[in-house]
């Protein structure tokens, strides 16, 4: 984040594992649980826009794909625990431009013994701008912590 952009709102925390390999590139993303609900986050910058200006629509696929982190503790699972992305899809509805704050907030729809489905809405300054649904896998493998 450069100095010009506001800073991380009050209550994010940066997910664990975002400061490493890919999401170097991508984030950094932030989350926070609200009750039932839980919040990923990112603000978007130079890296993130596409050539005409906006947010490119990847930059919010991994937004979404992040959306595991907060659902995994939600659970009561280790944020350790590998749970790889089976599904993700992404419905674009309105742009974000830089320096938007955007904020996925999303459930948890159903939890098997293997899997677990979520659902979620992403949002600027409280417009609607795509909705997502996720199936991620619940393993047995951790990850190393090494960040």
């Amino acid at each position: 984040m450069n100095s010009l952009q506001p800073s991380v709102p009050p209550d994010f925390e940066q997910i664990f594992g975002t400061n490493t390999g890919f999401n170097l590139l991508t984030g950094p993303f932030y989350m926070k649980i609200e009750g039932e609900v839980a919040i990923v986050a990112f603000r978007v910058e130079e890296q993130h826009l596409n050539p005409a200006g906006t947010c490119h629509g990847a930059a919010l696929g991994v937004l979404a794909d992040n959306l595991g982190a907060p659902i995994k503790r939600m659970m009561g699972l280790q944020d350790i625990i590998v749970t790889p992305t089976i599904n993700l899809s992404l419905d674009y509805i309105a742009p974000a431009k830089s320096g938007d704050w955007v904020e996925l907030h999303a459930s948890l729809l159903r939890r098997t013994r293997t899997l677990f489905f979520c659902q979620g809405l992403m949002y600027v300054d409280g417009q609607i701008i795509a909705r997502t649904n996720a199936t991620y896998m619940i393993t047995s493998r951790l990850i190393e912590r090494t960040a």
